[in-house]
């Protein structure tokens, strides 16, 4: 746990006012994101939703996967730059 408090990314998270509150921003946003193109896709593939073409639902694949990327880098952010009191 000490090794994670002395990284640059613990300094970048905890040294800028901006840092935590626009990491917080950018994980829900997302988050919400992803699971928007998510519940489409699943009611899709569950039967309801057939009036979505299959094309359109596939074309969100990119969109969760640049949310889901957002969210793991952001979420790396949030456990190297927590103040670790174990």
């Amino acid at each position: 746990q000490d090794w994670m408090t002395s990284t640059w990314i613990n300094q970048a998270v905890l040294g800028y006012a901006w840092s935590w509150p626009t990491l917080e921003t950018l994980h829900f946003l997302a988050l919400c994101v992803l699971l928007g193109a998510l519940l489409i896709m699943d009611l899709r593939l569950i039967g309801f939703q057939r009036i979505i073409p299959l094309k359109a639902v596939h074309s969100l694949m990119p969109l969760a996967l640049a949310a889901f990327s957002i969210n793991l880098i952001t979420g790396f952010g949030f456990l190297f730059g927590a103040k670790m009191y174990f």
